[in-house]
Parts: structure tokens; C-alpha cells; sequence
């Protein structure tokens, strides 16, 4: 008896045997699947700017193409994508100074996903006024013959100006720059077979960075160096404009390059040797430069690496400098000279002198610390106050105090307590034309006849027209005089310049050029001898005036210009001026000097054609000064 199936029977079946021929198609036939690709990994921003970021990440093995993702929010709730076809995109159009989160996946080349999504990395873009421009992208470098590279890449921005720089270094020591125009440059003068570390940033036509440097690209030069780089390399400047370079000859060798230019390596010059030296011409002062050497073998092809990279400093452009002495007679001494006239009827031409030589810095010597008297009145001034304050600005002095007392202001019933006071001998100086660095004294021996302090008053200053620097030191020694067949003061001032050739020695520790300035009380006509003279000279110190020993010639005279020198330094107050027949008077007030040129001396006079000081006679000494010129 025959059946009849039932209809929903029927629709059933056909639905299962459905269900299992699609199975089996899709296990004939498997979907791509996100499984299958590897996600991107080494995610990095290599290069940012205000409103672009640069990203890269490691090369998925036979990748079609890339998505990334990003958004200003870490959820990625509004996120915007873009394709790339390389490991590595520039993202535009972002805002400044704002932290945006991306991420990469593999996807076709039709734009389905085919891995997961990469780690997520967080880059902030540069804030406005920081670079606009990311760097230069597409680097490339090719070798063109032992010592030649020629690069190119992409162009970048609106700006045709950029700025290659390149190191045999990775860490980019002893770096080399060139500015150029339009995206490609050639590099010359490079060693042979030697690896060179190259990149590239966008600049405006000023030099301003518009963008970072672009990835360090490293290449080769081809060939090999015949020598190895010379050694032993030194370089000194020997002026203002010239210095002299020298190194250890390269067994073999016969020519050589110096390469050399301001500091870092721009607008670099050459000199060609052909022996372990050279000297370089036409630099400016005041600038340090960079100089290393290399071989040449005999066609003028470099046949070496450079030497290491050795640095000088031209000195900077000297300028006159203009020093004095002078002793002014202390305020409290009196005398029955005609001609002396009290501290306040003289001290008008004192200041009027000072000006009239307009020294840069001055030692003087018997500007009393103790207070004035006028009219039986005690003021509260003593007297190198009154002095400074009649000079007025822009004078001021290395040391104030007027005394070494625990109350400075107090002239009398002192307790002691050192403050670096020197009595009458002082160092004032004009503060629009030097800055004083340190100032300081030493006490010097002293008599047992005649028991007076003396001390060395000394300072550091900077001259401000040249950036050079000095040390100056001011001194007053033993005055009186010995008796027939003693020695006691000779002795003493004998010891005074020795403390004061070791306390220069010892306190300038920079080696400072030298000026020592004062009244040492003993002139080229004392007995024994003029020892004061004798030592200074004796320690390396120069007589500008050669001004020696009994002498009626200048016998090692360096000064250049001489006014009024055969007048002497001292004139007691006489009316006549005291004066000499030959060209330097006597002195017992001196200007010494280290070496340097000085290219005039003035013996500071006012007299008439009858030889007569005109009007009042500022002091028992007359000023000197000089014009030097610091090395």
C-alpha cells in the first residue's frame, strides 16, 4: 500500500539537504579570513609639525594595502581613516598642539579588513610657533666617485630652501651643513670608503627651521683611503685674523688639505701643504673655528679620512687702553713750600687733570682715608671720597671702606677688623668703559724706622670696547731715604716688590696682561740701585720708557709716542718744572707693563714757554699716563 508523504515532510527535507550542500561549498570554498594576516606592528610618528604627523610601522609581508585610524578622542568615537598602499602615511589637517590616537590594519586592495588593528599609539602635534612643516620625506644619496655624493628628495611645503646636514658619525659629531635651493644637493670634498650620515630640513630663505631634519640616511662614498687620517693636529691663533696649524707628519705623504671654518661647518676654506704645517689667513676676530687636515696623494686626490676636528678662538680687535698714576699729596700734609696749597685749594686742578688725561683706570697714591678739616671743621669725607665724588659718575673705586676698622666711619679709636682697606692707595676707574671682575690688597713689609702701613691695591677689569681682560695693581713703597752707608729703606723696598711680584703671581690666575701702577719711592739715581726697578723688571715686567739705571738714553724703550718724558714725576711743588736733557726725566712714579704694545707715554705738565707751571700746581707728583694695548 503506497504512501503519500506529507508536504511540510517534503519542505523539510529539501531544507536540510539545502543547509548541508552550503556547508560543504564553504569548506570547498573558505572565506578570507582576518586570521590569515598578521597585524602591522612598530607603529611610530617619526616626524610631527603643527598640523601633520608622519607614521610608519613594519612591512606586512605581501599586504595589499593599509587602513589607518585615528580620532582626537582615545575611544575612537568619531574616528576618521585613510589608505595606504606602503608601510607609512602623512596625516593632514590635523590642529595644533592636540593629541591624536592612531592604529593600522591590513585591508585589501578593495578595502576590506583583513587583520586586526595594531597597537594604539598617542601622538601630540606641535603647538603653534614650533615647526609647520613635517621633514622632508624620500631622502636618497648616490655615491659619484671617491669623494662626491649627490642627493634628492620630495619637495616640501611652499618653500624651495633647505639645509642638508651630514657626520661620519651616527651621533652626528663634528657635523657639516650647506644650505641649498630645490630639493637635491651635491656633497664634495667627503673621504673615500667611508660611510656618511645624511639628512634634510625645510628652512625659509633666512635659515629659520620650518621643519625637523628627516630620517639619518646612511651611504657609502666608494673607494678606499690610501693613508690613514693624520694625527697630532694643534691649531693657535697667532692674531686677530691669522693662526698657525700643525701635525704629525704621515709617513709617505707629500700634500695635505686644511679645511677650516667658523664653527659649526659653513662657508668652509682650504689650504694646501706640503709639509706637517700651515698657516691660516683672513679670519675675524673674536671667533672660533673648526680645522682639521687630510692627505692628498700626489694628483690632489684625497688619499685620507680627516683628522679629528681641533678648534681655535681668534682673539677679539684690540683697543686702546689708557692707564695712569698719581700721587696727590695727602690731604693732612702740610710743608712751607710756596707753592703747596691746601687739599681744598687744589684738589679743583687735581680733578681738572685726571680729566684732562682721561684715564680709563688710575692708581692713586696719598688719597688719605682720614677724614677732612676745612675752616677747623671735621667732615664726614675723607679724602678719595672727596676725590671720587668730585670726578663724579662715571668714576667709582675697587674698594670704599675707609678704613680697617670695625667702624669704618670712625677715624679714630679703630678696633681692628680687615676690610681689604688700603689707605691712600687706591684704584678708581671709569665703569663706561671697563667692568671690574675682583679687586682685593696685601699688605706689604714696612720699616722698622718708620712703621706706616703700604699695601698693594689690586682689581681684574674687563675692557668693554674689546672683551679683553687684565690685571692692574697700584702701589705706594717706603719714601724715606738712607743715611750714608745704611740700607735699612733700600732693603725694605726691596722687600715691598718682592711681596708684590709674588702676590701678582698668585693671585692672577688667569695670566692676565699686566699693569702695575704706583709711586715706589726710588728713582735710577738711589744707591745701591733702583731696586724696585730692578725686580720688576727682573720678574718679566716692562719700562715701557727703558728708563734704567743711570741712563741718559731709553736703552729697551717700547713705547712709540713720548710727550713730556724728560720732565720728572716728581716736581716738589716748584714753580720751575723739573726736567731732564734727555729723553726721559728721573721717576720715582712708574707704569709697568707684561708685554704689549704701548703706543704712547705722556708726563702730565701745564707750564709756559719759560717753563713755569701755570696756575696751581695740582701736587707734588705729576700725573703719568699711558695708552697700552692689552694682547
Amino acid at each position: 500500500m503506497s504512501r503519500v508523504r506529507p508536504t511540510f515532510v517534503r519542505n523539510a527535507v529539501a531544507t536540510v539537504l539545502a543547509v548541508l550542500l552550503a556547508l560543504t561549498g564553504a569548506l570547498a570554498n573558505p572565506a578570507p579570513a582576518q586570521a590569515a594576516w598578521s597585524r602591522p606592528t612598530g607603529l611610530t610618528a617619526t616626524s610631527t609639525a603643527t598640523t601633520s604627523v608622519r607614521l610608519a610601522w613594519k612591512a606586512v609581508s605581501k599586504a595589499p594595502a593599509y587602513r589607518v585610524k585615528y580620532d582626537d578622542n582615545s575611544t575612537m568615537r568619531s574616528p576618521a581613516y585613510l589608505k595606504a598602499t606602503s608601510a607609512g602615511i602623512e596625516v593632514t589637517g590635523l590642529k595644533p598642539g592636540r593629541t591624536y590616537w592612531f592604529k593600522v590594519r591590513v585591508i585589501s586592495a578593495k578595502s576590506a579588513s583583513l587583520s586586526s588593528y595594531s597597537a594604539t599609539i598617542k601622538v601630540t602635534t606641535r603647538k603653534t610657533g614650533d615647526f609647520g612643516l613635517l621633514s622632508p620625506s624620500g631622502l636618497a644619496a648616490t655615491a659619484v666617485g671617491d669623494s662626491t655624493l649627490t642627493l634628492a628628495w620630495a619637495p616640501r611645503g611652499d618653500t624651495d630652501n633647505y639645509r642638508v646636514r651630514w657626520a661620519t658619525s651616527s651621533k652626528l659629531t663634528d657635523e657639516s651643513f650647506v644650505r641649498v635651493t630645490g630639493p637635491g644637493a651635491e656633497l664634495t670634498d667627503l673621504s673615500p670608503g667611508v660611510t656618511y650620515y645624511v639628512s634634510v630640513r625645510v628652512i625659509t630663505p633666512e635659515g629659520t627651521n620650518l621643519s625637523q631634519y628627516s630620517p639619518m640616511l646612511a651611504v657609502k662614498t666608494t673607494g678606499k683611503a690610501s693613508f690613514s687620517p693624520p694625527s697630532g693636529l694643534s691649531a693657535s691663533a697667532t692674531s686677530t685674523t691669522t693662526a698657525s696649524v700643525s701635525w704629525t707628519a704621515t709617513p709617505g705623504a707629500t700634500r695635505y688639505r686644511v679645511k677650516y671654518a667658523a664653527t659649526p661647518w659653513t662657508d668652509a676654506e682650504y689650504v694646501s701643504a706640503t709639509s706637517n704645517s700651515a698657516v691660516l689667513t683672513g679670519l675675524a676676530p673674536q671667533t672660533t673655528y673648526s680645522v682639521k687636515v687630510r692627505v692628498l696623494d700626489t694628483n690632489g686626490d684625497f688619499a685620507s679620512d680627516y683628522s679629528p676636528t681641533v678648534t681655535i678662538t681668534t682673539p677679539s680687535v684690540a683697543k686702546p687702553l689708557r692707564v695712569a698714576s698719581y700721587n696727590v699729596r695727602c690731604a693732612t700734609c702740610s710743608s712751607s713750600r710756596i707753592d703747596e696749597l691746601p687739599w681744598s685749594e687744589r684738589r679743583g686742578a687735581v680733578v681738572a687733570t685726571v680729566n684732562g688725561a682721561d684715564p680709563d683706570v688710575i692708581g692713586f697714591q696719598e688719597a688719605q682715608q682720614s677724614w677732612l678739616t676745612e675752616d677747623g671743621t671735621l667732615l664726614n669725607l675723607a679724602q678719595f671720597e672727596d676725590l671720587l665724588k668730585r670726578l663724579g659718575e662715571p668714576w667709582a673705586i675697587t674698594n670704599g671702606y675707609r678704613n680697617n676698622c670695625v667702624k669704618s666711619t670712625t677715624p679714630t679709636n679703630c678696633e681692628y677688623k680687615d676690610r681689604g682697606a688700603t689707605n691712600g692707595t687706591r684704584i678708581m676707574y671709569r665703569t663706561d668703559r671697563l667692568t671690574m671682575l675682583a679687586h682685593g690688597s696685601v699688605s706689604l713689609p714696612v720699616s722698622p724706622l718708620h712703621d706706616y702701613p703700604r699695601w698693594l691695591a689690586w682689581a681684574t677689569f674687563t675692557q668693554k670696547s674689546s672683551g679683553r681682560s687684565f690685571f692692574f695693581g697700584n702701589i705706594h713703597f717706603e719714601p724715606n731715604n738712607d743715611t750714608s752707608g745704611s740700607t735699612t729703606y733700600y732693603t725694605v723696598r726691596k722687600q715691598e716688590a718682592e711681596t708684590v711680584v709674588a702676590a701678582i703671581a698668585r693671585l692672577n690666575t688667569g695670566k692676565l696682561p699686566v699693569v702695575l701702577v704706583g709711586d715706589a719711592n726710588s728713582s735710577k739715581w738711589d744707591v745701591p740701585s733702583n731696586v724696585p726697578y730692578d725686580t720688576f723688571v727682573a720678574s718679566g715686567l716692562v719700562d715701557p720708557l727703558g728708563n734704567t739705571y743711570r741712563s741718559s738714553t731709553a736703552v729697551g724703550a717700547t713705547v712709540e709716542k713720548r710727550i713730556n718724558t724728560n720732565y720728572y714725576s716728581y716736581n716738589n711743588f716748584e714753580r720751575y718744572a723739573r726736567r731732564s736733557g734727555s729723553v726721559n726725566g728721573s721717576y720715582t712714579d712708574y707704569i709697568f707693563t707684561t708685554p704689549m704694545r704701548v703706543s704712547e707715554w705722556e708726563t702730565v705738565v701745564d707750564v709756559d714757554a719759560n717753563n713755569n707751571f701755570i696756575g696751581v700746581i695740582p701736587s707734588d707728583h705729576n700725573l703719568i699716563r699711558a695708552t697700552v694695548w692689552l694682547p
